[in-house]
């Protein structure tokens, strides 16, 4: 809707701060580099899909979204939402490390992850099949 062009900015830029002041301290706790890639890795996933899961449960209540299957888009739809945020995570992440990049730097990686992410939907959408079939046997692949 219209009305949530804006605030879309906003949910995003909270849900990457405070990702990263998570994954900042869940590496911050483990001493050894092989624990902190580990930890580094599992966190993403984990507060992507959980991130995308929440805002796909919070936003059904918003009185203009509508779900014709509403157990697949938490299931699946929240999945193929979280490809996002699994390649944006880490990229908010580094923006601001001890390593200074230059703004070049950052618009690159930007395109960069943006690519590894129609790459991801593309393979998502060849696995996981179709959301919905229309009732003239019309496949949606996402609705």
């Amino acid at each position: 809707p219209v009305s949530m062009f804006l605030m879309t900015h906003v949910y995003f830029l909270s849900y990457h701060v405070i990702v990263t002041k998570l994954l900042r301290l869940l590496v911050s706790i483990c001493d050894n580099k092989l624990y902190q890639n580990i930890g580094m890795a599992s966190g993403v996933i984990v507060f992507a899909i959980l991130t995308a899961f929440l805002e796909t449960y919070t936003i059904s209540n918003f009185p203009y979204y509508t779900y014709p299957d509403y157990y697949t888009m938490l299931t699946k739809g929240s999945v193929f939402y979280s490809l996002f945020l699994i390649v944006t995570f880490p990229l908010f992440y580094f923006i601001d490390e001890k390593e200074q990049y230059s703004i070049g730097t950052v618009v690159m990686n930007g395109f960069g992850g943006m690519m590894i992410v129609l790459l991801l939907a593309d393979i998502w959408r060849l696995i996981s099949g179709y959301l919905m079939v229309q009732e003239d046997n019309i496949k949606v692949p996402y609705s």
